[in-house]
């Protein structure tokens, strides 16, 4: 895992000699990166940009690139071009430049982002991977353009620190992250998962290179060639992620997703597919969410070791201080456990970690399926499935299922009518309704429904929506950025491109049969994973973390969110009501404490950020 940034002078500038928006940004940068950077390299790309990298930056005839990731299609790609198979994989970036231009990014496989300068041309072209693994985020000025991994790097290095945006603020503060571009800085942008970016003197430009064939669908004759085909997946996707020749680990919990990485990798690494040596399991006990029987378990299966990490409780003041590092919103307060887990990760000499993340989205299920089997006249197996789930602990109630049932078949002149009428208090009460107007929050959040690609059925539609929604992709973004602070790769085989293909691809009784959730893989991995890990359909919840991390924060005051309130985002009262509510139901053991909870914490985190551009200004 490499950081890197860049700036280029689109205008013609000399770079070293433009302050703040030339090369000396990256001096700043270098010295604000820290430990994700101990030893970076500030090199020159000609007279007109510079670029920041943890290895020196590959520079060959007046083309120069900083690349961060992992190319899996490596020999392929090397027969393709005609060049060495041992090239570094920023080396066969540049060959399929040379070749492709532009193009290049559709011939790669991997997690990957990156940034070319073109000397002759005086243009950049850069990338990112499908999945948006590996964050890029980029910043325009007045005839220059800045690049870096993370966002501090962009706001506090580079020009004036940006004012906030607040559309995105009125995202965070209800939960709904829609945009997959924007930052909670105005004028700094990711480049959202499966873009490139190309930007010259005459301008700025971004365009999608991949998105599934939607009218190709996998059809085998037998259970079985399913199976098949899911394993031949996994294991190539897993020994992709282990082409190290250290130990890697793999972080297990007590669910399938998970369990199957770990028996996958640990038979890689046992049989020397790979150059891996061996695969360590990392675990976490949680007395509030105990696992520990299934992990074990597991581990004891796999036949690899299992270090078990104790949970921890945030110490006072710790996301203040990740918030005043990071600049970014700390929306998953896991890092006190996960953190530790990490330090045991770099300890034990592991640089990779691979995560059973992405399952869920690409294998599992959605409740608009039921439409899709009253759209085909299914009407007895709607009922079945129906009647299965509300028997489920998980169960999200009737009026959500019926919803689910009838809303995707409704025209869209009626759903327009329906959302008219409905616009009243659809908002959260915590908001301001004049901020929410300024901002136009009801459209940016009706964002989350669009679909931009067209799809046989309804599932499916909402599979591609969920998996990628501006939610997903900030977690993706934060565990990334936790483990470059540890020198560590997280990894996740089930966001390989081949996967997620897969995934939409197949028959939805394949998705879910009999109750069971991802059944295809539950059935691809019964012969390797125990029976009470394969069946198991409920996970514990991690809401207790959320909690905790209020108290940490509030030290048991009321929730008052001040920097918000000033700014005339929020309503005070009504935040403090929700939060006592949360506490409320937390302390009496009822489970729904969890919704208050996120909200609640949302605002704190808000307010955390806040803070800190408050002093970086």
């Amino acid at each position: 895992m490499s950081l890197i940034a860049g700036i280029a002078r689109l205008d013609g500038a000399p770079v070293a000699a433009m302050g703040s928006t030339g090369a000396a940004a990256l001096t700043r940068m270098a010295a604000r990166a820290g430990v994700r950077a101990p030893h970076p390299t500030i090199a020159a790309c000609g007279e007109h940009a510079a670029c920041l990298h943890e290895d020196r930056p590959l520079i060959e005839e007046g083309l120069s690139i900083v690349f961060d990731g992992r190319l899996d299609n490596r020999d392929d790609l090397a027969r393709e071009l005609a060049v060495d198979r041992n090239a570094d994989d920023d080396a066969l970036v540049l060959f399929a430049y040379r070749k492709w231009a532009t193009a290049a990014v559709e011939h790669l496989l991997g997690d990957f982002a990156f940034a070319i300068w073109d000397a002759p041309r005086r243009q950049l072209y850069a990338a990112r991977d499908v999945a948006g693994v590996r964050p890029f985020l980029y910043r325009e000025g007045r005839g220059w353009l800045a690049w870096a991994s993370e966002v501090d790097l962009l706001a506090a290095c580079v020009d004036t620190l940006p004012a906030p945006n607040e559309g995105m603020a009125g995202e965070y503060l209800t939960g709904v992250i829609t945009s997959r571009r924007d930052t909670l800085f105005e004028g700094i942008y990711r480049l959202p998962p499966a873009h490139a970016l190309t930007a010259s003197s005459h301008w700025v430009r971004t365009r999608c290179y991949w998105t599934p064939e939607p009218r190709t669908g996998i059809v085998y004759r037998t259970d079985g060639d399913y199976e098949a085909h899911l394993r031949d997946l996994l294991r190539a996707s897993v020994s992709d992620r282990l082409r190290t020749t250290q130990a890697a680990g793999v972080m297990l919990s007590g669910g399938i997703d998970s369990s199957a990485v770990t028996v996958v990798g640990a038979h890689a690494c046992r049989t020397a597919t790979v150059p891996c040596p061996e695969l360590r399991a990392y675990s976490v006990h949680d007395p509030q969410a105990d696992e520990r029987e299934h992990f074990e378990m597991l581990s004891r299966i796999a036949d690899v070791r299992c270090e078990v990490v104790s949970s921890a409780l945030p110490r006072p003041g710790q996301f203040r201080d990740e918030t005043a590092r990071d600049l970014d919103v700390q929306t998953f307060p896991q890092s006190p456990t996960l953190d530790r887990l990490r330090a045991r990760v770099r300890r034990d000499g592991a640089r990779v970690l691979l995560t059973g993340v992405g399952s869920d989205d690409w294998l599992g299920t959605s409740p608009l399926s039921l439409a899709d089997l009253l759209r085909r006249g299914r009407i007895a197996a709607l009922w079945r499935r129906m009647w299965r789930e509300s028997k489920d602990d998980d169960f999200d109630g009737w009026p959500f299922t019926l919803k689910s049932v009838v809303w995707p078949l409704v025209p869209a002149p009626a759903k327009g009518i329906v959302r008219r009428i409905a616009r009243r208090g659809r908002l959260p009460a915590w908001i301001r309704p004049e901020f929410a107007e300024r901002i136009h929050l009801r459209e940016r959040l009706a964002c989350a429904l669009a679909v931009d690609v067209e799809f046989p059925t309804y599932e499916q539609a909402h599979i591609w929506q969920s998996g990628r929604n501006g939610l997903r992709i900030h977690g993706v973004e934060a565990t990334t950025r936790a483990g470059r602070r540890f020198g560590i790769d997280h990894a996740h085989p089930f966001l390989d491109r081949r996967v997620m293909e897969f995934g939409l691809a197949l028959p939805a009784d394949q998705r879910w049969r009999g109750g069971r959730p991802k059944d295809l893989l539950r059935r691809a991995m019964a012969a390797d994973v125990p029976a009470a890990i394969a069946g198991r359909l409920t996970s514990p919840s991690g809401g207790h973390v959320v909690m905790q991390a209020l108290d940490a924060e509030l030290h048991g005051r009321e929730l008052t969110a001040s920097a918000c309130e000033q700014r005339g985002w929020i309503c005070a009262s009504q935040l403090a009501a929700l939060h006592a509510r949360a506490h409320a139901l937390y302390q009496s053991g009822n489970p729904s404490y969890t919704w208050p909870a996120w909200n609640a914490w949302s605002a704190v985190a808000m307010n955390l950020w806040l803070d800190a551009v408050t002093v970086v200004q």
